[in-house]
């Protein structure tokens, strides 16, 4: 099985002995370095600035995703979406410039970034030593700890010459797999089974395809697949039935796509408002009560983030009806949620949504903050940045072939299980290269890691192994 980590190829595969630089700052603010009892010489005004202009590079990577969906405009099947995310000069020369044009602007923003860096800090990340051809590099992966402070863009440092050709992997998040995280329990290993809840929003032409990719790729029973379409109804059936209206249950069975619409407009004509927001207080809490219950959570959306990170949420539509799930949500439940948790259990979180990620460098990443403090996740996945419909389908299609086509599950086990942990970070940073290995298009840098470094995926146990 190949460890390599060039186009195309697996992510590595799980090493007991890999070692990440792990880098914190501190209470007082500032940075950290491994095996250091002193702050690296970076006061805490230039931290701040920094990292805000860290985060400014959201706009170069929002020009990036601009002009990615004006190529996928009219796409309607796989075929076409690939065609419109290249961007290599033999096959599209004219798209090829702009893109380029575009990837200077980040190049030199990432550049002036880096020079901004304390120089103990890009000696440490960096590692560079001397070798029999001159100076040599050995990357190694990097989790930045922060319990404080709103995170860092590393992703978009870029340690070369922006006055020299491109070197795509000079941009850090094209060459390190990198990781924030800021909560006080690290779980390094996840054990993805095929519990697998999903939700959309139905406005997006790929969401459908890129929900029916993952049931696909993880080899998910009808059994162990959860929508939110179907948890809601479920929810609904239940609570009529509570509600003495059994009528009303048997006819919601039959009832179609806009099923939720017709429901809660019935419901508004008895109650007032009052009858759908008794509903939604009991539906959210039915929907997120127990973390435990999936391995992973995956979301086709739309997201709206806001300066209050707690009124950052995902905009998704089921039944004909727009429903919301903002942070203030997610830790009202969470506070009833964390007294069932079982210590080392939760899900792995995608979030695949228009910045689910993203802040400003001055207030926190909500959505990710509220699905690992209050919800147990163990890792979140969120973009920093609108993206485009097309390339978030294509982006986690190639993502979860990294991740599931390695399990061999209806062949058995191509090798013993142990052996088939993938990291999430390596698995990220893989997709990532794809696409700008194979299509020149940078935008998977607009896709950023919440976890510790040494957080892997393996296969779920299965009592009988296959040896044919």
């Amino acid at each position: 099985m190949s460890n390599q980590n060039s186009a195309g190829a697996y992510a590595p595969l799980h090493d007991p002995a890999r070692t990440p630089l792990t880098l914190r700052f501190g209470g007082d603010g500032l940075l950290y370095l491994p095996g250091d009892a002193m702050p690296c010489d970076w006061d805490l005004a230039d931290i701040a600035r920094t990292r805000k202009e860290s985060w400014s590079a959201v706009e170069e990577l929002s020009e990036i995703s601009d002009l990615v969906a004006e190529q996928q405009q009219g796409c309607a099947d796989d075929s076409a979406l690939l065609s419109s995310l290249d961007f290599t000069k033999a096959a599209f020369p004219k798209r090829h410039a702009k893109m380029r044009d575009l990837l200077s602007d980040l190049q030199l923003k990432g550049e002036n970034l880096h020079k901004q860096l304390p120089k103990e800090l890009c000696d440490k990340v960096l590692r560079r030593s001397a070798g029999a051809d001159g100076v040599v590099t050995l990357d190694q992966p990097l989790t930045f700890f922060d319990f404080k402070s709103p995170p860092f863009l590393w992703d978009i440092c870029y340690d070369g010459d922006a006055k020299e050709p491109l070197d795509h992997h000079s941009f850090w998040g094209l060459r390190f797999p990198i990781t924030s995280w800021f909560w006080r329990e690290i779980s390094s290993k996840i054990q993805l089974g095929e519990r697998i809840f999903s939700a959309v929003n139905e406005g997006l032409s790929f969401a459908g395809n890129e929900v029916r990719m993952l049931h696909q790729r993880s080899g998910a029973t009808p059994k162990t697949l959860k929508t939110l379409d179907e948890s809601l109804r479920h929810y609904t059936w239940s609570w009529l039935k509570n509600e003495k209206r059994p009528d009303e249950a048997e006819q919601l069975r039959s009832d179609g796509d806009d099923w939720l619409k017709t429901f809660l407009d019935a419901l508004y004509a008895k109650e007032g408002k009052n009858g759908p927001k008794r509903w939604n207080s009991g539906a959210m809490s039915d929907l997120f009560d127990d973390p435990t219950l999936y391995d992973l959570m995956h979301f086709a959306c739309h997201c709206e983030p806001s300066p209050d990170e707690s009124f950052s949420r995902l905009l998704l539509t089921v039944g004909g009806v727009d429903v919301s799930i903002d942070v203030a949500s997610l830790r009202r439940e969470g506070a009833a949620s964390r007294r069932k948790l079982t210590p080392g259990v939760g899900p792995v979180v995608f979030l695949n949504a228009c910045g689910s990620g993203g802040t400003t460098g001055t207030y926190e990443p909500g959505l990710p903050r509220a699905w690992i403090k209050d919800h147990s996740a163990k890792a979140v996945i969120a973009t920093v940045c609108p993206v485009p419909d097309g390339f978030a389908y294509a982006f986690a299609n190639t993502f979860y072939r990294q991740l599931f086509d390695t399990f061999d599950r209806n062949d058995g086990w191509a090798v013993p299980p142990s052996a088939q942990k993938r990291y999430l970070s390596d698995t990220l940073l893989a997709t990532k290269r794809w696409f700008m290995e194979k299509y020149d298009n940078p935008l998977g840098l607009a896709y950023v890691l919440f976890a510790h470094n040494t957080t892997f995926v393996e296969p779920p146990a299965i009592e009988s192994v296959s040896t044919q």
